[in-house]
């Protein structure tokens, strides 16, 4: 059985497959119009972005610039329930940012390295 294990997991490093590191988390915007990081320092390959289902506005995903204001929006916009997904290596959950056009809007996140 040990054998068979050593096999499998030397055939997956070869083959280009590893393990990856993941993880989770929630943010929510407090005060609406004021962009808030995602997370801590840590970087990601790939993170979903789901906008809350109880949220009543909107979530808008971007950079540190990023403005939920229907009148000088900018970044992806985000109804209840609405995902996005970020294929970018090497992000950082710093560098992502949210706003929101109503208090207390979030979004859950999952993330994973390659």
């Amino acid at each position: 059985m040990k054998k068979v294990l050593l096999i499998l997991i030397a055939v997956m490093l070869v083959c280009g497959v590893a393990f990856a590191d993941e993880g989770c988390g929630r943010k929510v915007v407090t005060t609406a119009g004021t962009a808030v990081a995602l997370g801590t320092n840590q970087s990601v390959d790939i993170i979903t972005i789901c906008a809350e289902t109880n949220n009543t506005g909107t979530i808008v995903v971007g950079d540190s610039g990023v403005i939920a204001s229907l009148a000088t929006r900018e970044g992806i916009p985000l109804d209840a329930g609405d995902c996005y997904t970020i294929t970018k290596q090497s992000n950082n959950l710093l560098k992502i940012y949210i706003d929101s056009t109503v208090n207390g809007d979030g979004v859950t996140y999952d993330w994973q390295n390659r």
